[in-house]
């Protein structure tokens, strides 16, 4: 274990890697900070040009980003008013009035701390915990991989905002994008209307770079350039809290970085759930819940504790049990099918020096985001403040199309990537979450292999599912996951003062 994290200290402390990791923190930050963007959109964009780089190197790139981007949208939720990631809107509803009361400075100083607390202690809890799991993990069959993908598929649609038949919709969607293409097992095309450049399938860059870069360059189009409100730049600059404040303030630190890396570790629940959870646990444990949404403390740290702390909790099920805890831990997913390195208990077998690499590197990345929030607030602002959407526009027009190029070279690509734009642009329209489809491209596979592997063990019988005990734990886990998630929405939509 030490020989270990000596190779993986060595590979982190190159001078290339240190500033990999903290040019691409503070290009997520300022990423997370443009309303609309949002780290995901940066990583799905930077992938063909990091794919091809070492992997510790490509890594720590994405993961500067996915680290700086959580913690961009709570700035831009302090300073702006308007979220710059679906995950900081919960902020918003304390950090913006702290900010108009002449407070600023303490939202950003209360947004850094939380953020870099959430942060380290979700890597430290993926440092610690993620090795023991993947011994369990070796435990595992197909039949327990299957319904795995099941979770994964059902989390994602059961949690996606608005509706669960809409989220429901773009997974199954991505689930038939991922069947295009010529069968792995019979080696017959399915789904390809007799068109030659979809025999090799849909490629998973071109699409990504479709449904969510292009469209959200149509989306811009149609949105009006958003101005920054200007505060006296005395204002804007962090005030952390005083040992005294910290220690009234810690249980709600903690406990929302532990709420984000739990649920950050359930497939499919994202940030944007655990930060409302932790939001709303924070205003119940509260001495003073009358003060949330009027500029409370607790009511900006504990959403930004929580949607930084996912960070980790979702690495968690990806490297070990090669299921993507969220959107952007599926890309993450698939840049190392690209390079060669399967998730799962065997890459802690024969890569573990990457892996504890990754994870130091995340640790990182949080103390690059801790420095750079306490003396870039500024500097943010400003670039955000002249960055304007005349450029900005063309530029992720012209940057997706050269990255879904540059991967293969096959013109087909550009087609993909159109046609999937205004695929992505149609589901904004109608309200259909797009973060199910990646799910489903990335598990889709996965899932038609595990399947038939399982019923090939048990002649065609299913019920090889119903007589493995860690295939019936999960599949425990999956109903009680979907009746929860089922009574909650119907609690929610009671009535008040119906019985």
């Amino acid at each position: 274990m030490l020989e270990t994290i000596q190779t993986s200290l060595g590979i982190v402390l190159q001078l290339k890697v240190v500033i990999i990791i903290i040019l691409s923190t503070f290009l997520g930050i300022v990423i997370g900070a443009v309303p609309g963007m949002g780290p995901f959109i940066a990583i799905v964009i930077l992938i063909p040009f990091v794919m091809n780089l070492p992997p510790e190197v490509g890594l720590m790139a994405l993961i500067g980003i996915y680290v700086g981007g959580n913690y961009g949208g709570g700035i831009a939720s302090a300073i702006l008013g308007i979220p710059g990631t679906p995950m900081a809107a919960a902020t918003l509803l304390d950090a913006n009035p702290m900010a108009e009361r002449g407070q600023a400075g303490r939202a950003i100083g209360l947004v850094t701390t939380a953020s870099v607390c959430g942060g380290l202690i979700s890597a430290f809890i993926l440092m610690i915990f993620s090795p023991l799991l993947a011994k369990v993990a070796l435990m595992f069959g197909p039949p327990e991989y299957t319904v795995l993908c099941l979770l994964g598929l059902t989390t994602v649609a059961a949690v996606a905002r608005g509706s669960t038949v809409k989220g429901m919709i773009s997974a199954i969607f991505g689930l038939l994008v991922g069947t295009v293409g010529t069968d792995i097992s019979t080696s017959f095309t399915r789904f390809t209307f007799g068109i030659d450049g979809l025999e090799a399938g849909i490629g998973l860059l071109p699409l990504l770079l479709g449904v969510f870069a292009v469209s959200r360059a149509l989306l811009m189009i149609e949105e009006e350039m958003i101005r920054i409100k200007q505060y006296p730049s005395r204002n804007l600059i962090p005030k952390y809290p005083s040992r005294k404040e910290l220690r009234r303030l810690k249980g709600t630190y903690f406990r929302s970085s532990l709420i984000g890396t739990l649920i950050g570790a359930l497939p499919g629940a994202g940030a944007t759930i655990a930060a409302y959870i932790s939001y709303g646990e924070a205003k119940r444990h509260s001495k003073n819940p009358e003060q949330f949404g009027k500029g409370a403390p607790e009511g900006v740290i504990a959403p930004e504790a929580a949607n930084n702390g996912v960070a980790g909790g979702a690495m968690i099920p990806m490297l070990t049990l090669a299921i993507p805890g969220d959107p952007v831990t599926a890309v993450l997913m698939g840049l190392l099918f690209i390079q060669g390195l399967a998730p799962g208990p065997n890459l802690y077998r024969f890569h573990a020096d990457l892996l504890y690499a990754i994870f130091i590197g995340m640790i990182l990345c949080n103390v690059a985001m801790l420095f750079l929030g306490m003396y870039g607030t500024r500097l943010f602002l400003k670039v955000l403040s002249t960055t304007k959407m005349t450029i900005l526009i063309p530029m992720l027009m012209l940057v997706s199309t050269l990255g879904a190029y540059s991967i293969s070279a096959f013109i087909f690509d550009l087609w993909i990537i159109w046609v999937f734009g205004i695929v992505g642009y149609l589901m904004h329209k109608l309200k259909i979450p797009q973060p199910p489809i990646v799910l489903g491209v990335v598990l889709g596979p996965i899932l038609e292999q595990a399947l038939r592997r399982s019923l090939a063990m048990s002649a065609g019988s299913p019920l090889i599912f119903f007589t493995r005990p860690l295939s019936i734990g999960l599949i425990v886990l999956l109903s009680f996951f979907i009746f929860w998630v089922r009574f909650s929405a119907a609690k929610t939509k009671r009535p008040k003062g119906s019985g």
